[in-house]
């Protein structure tokens, strides 16, 4: 009788203590999901960030589509304009950050193509939304001088957009994105 009963308690025993170890992994487990929603809505709710580079991460082919680049020569001087779209998520986070951040298109780094053609360095535009706002895209345009001794070869090679990049620049003009691929539509 005795060592029925010892089996009886040693049964419970492991039973009861198994029981409250998977209650424990629950309890743990719903905590950590708890925190992670909470982490997540702190993220989503965030007021204001104070630089672009906060987010850079999330400035990719998914959050930002450009169209194709166009370009024009008149009088010794290059006119480029490109179409662009951002998610409704990248947008609402660009609108809340405090420093300012740019845009360019200039020459691809480390091809050096246009760097000898260009009479000057491409402008900054600044990154305002809602100035770039063209009904459900954006829209960027910049103007570059050419040097008076560029030969056709050279223009050639300004008016391709494959020579191209899109640049966007934190506050401190410090590179954090680039979109390369201008001469490809990527909104449709």
């Amino acid at each position: 009788m005795k060592k029925i009963f010892l089996c009886f308690v040693l049964i419970t025993f492991i039973t009861v203590s198994g029981c409250s170890k998977a209650n424990l992994d629950k309890k743990e487990q719903k905590n950590k999901v708890e925190s992670s929603r909470i982490t997540k809505s702190n993220k989503e709710k965030k007021e204001t960030y104070n630089s672009i580079t906060e987010y850079q991460e999330i400035i990719n082919g998914k959050n930002f589509k450009t169209g194709v680049l166009s370009i024009e020569l008149k009088d010794r001087s290059i006119f480029l304009s490109i179409d662009f779209l951002i998610s409704s998520e990248l947008k609402e986070i660009m609108m809340k950050t405090k420093n300012k951040f740019y845009f360019t298109l200039a020459d691809i780094e480390g091809q050096e193509k246009l760097k000898n053609i260009f009479a000057e360095n491409p402008n900054y535009i600044e990154g305002d939304i809602k100035k770039l706002s063209l009904g459900d895209k954006y829209h960027l345009s910049q103007i570059i001088k050419i040097k008076q001794n560029a030969t056709p070869d050279e223009i050639k090679v300004a008016l391709s957009p494959e020579n191209y990049e899109l640049a966007i620049l934190n506050e401190k003009f410090e590179l954090v994105a680039v979109i390369i691929g201008l001469e490809l539509n990527m909104i449709q």
